[in-house]
C-alpha cells in the first residue's frame, strides 16, 4: 500500500484543539489547531499545519513519501517550535493494515 492510498481518507482541512505543556507540573495551554492534508506532485502527502504557543503564531510541515520497499515510508519534517532551521528525516513501514509498524 503506497502512502497516498493509506492517506487519501484524511485529505482535506481539519481543525481541533491543540493542548501543550512543557513540563508535567505546568498546566495545559490550548489553542485551535488547523491543518490540511493533501497530495503533492501524485505520490506525495503533506501535511501543513499550524497551531500556537502562548498566542505565538506557529506552524509545521510534514511531506510523506512510499519508498521502493512495498511497505516503506520516509518523512521530512519541519515545525517553528521543535526543529527550525533544520528538518528531520523519518524513515518507517507502512503495515498491511495501513498503521506504522
Amino acid at each position: 500500500m503506497t502512502i497516498v492510498e493509506v492517506l487519501t481518507p484524511l485529505l482535506g482541512s481539519w481543525q481541533g484543539v491543540n493542548k501543550l505543556r512543557l513540563l508535567p507540573t505546568d498546566e495545559y495551554q490550548e489553542s485551535t489547531a488547523c491543518a490540511t492534508v493533501s497530495v503533492t506532485a501524485q505520490q506525495l502527502v503533506t501535511i501543513a499545519y499550524t497551531w500556537a504557543d502562548d498566542d505565538r503564531p506557529q506552524d509545521g510541515l510534514l511531506l510523506l513519501a512510499s519508498t521502493s520497499d512495498p511497505e516503506g515510508v520516509t518523512a521530512v519534517w519541519v515545525d517553528s517550535f521543535h526543529s527550525v532551521p533544520a528538518w528531520m528525516t523519518l524513515p518507517g513501514d507502512i503495515g498491511m493494515t495501513g498503521s506504522s509498524d
